[in-house]
């Protein structure tokens, strides 16, 4: 089973910015020819906006990343 991305170290999705996104295919191992079919679930890379973390990995059936920009992370404000 594969999950929603979420950044590990905030461990949200909230500020995630998506990029490389493959959606799942069919493949035929050892080529169409002569290879059997197996299903690649789709996959997609991830930055997160607050920590810099980049990771990727599969995601679910259907799962496709949103068209909204990730919000900014809240900065605290120095008083001076």
């Amino acid at each position: 089973m594969t999950d929603k991305p979420i950044c590990r170290t905030c461990n949200t999705d909230e500020f995630l910015v998506y990029s490389g996104f493959v959606p799942g295919r069919m493949v035929h191992l050892g080529g169409r020819a002569t290879g059997k079919p197996h299903w690649v679930p789709s996959t997609v890379n991830y930055l997160c906006g607050a920590c810099g973390r980049f990771d990727s990995g599969h995601v679910p059936d259907g799962w496709l990343p949103p068209s909204d920009p990730p919000r900014r992370p809240e900065r605290p404000t120095l008083l001076v």
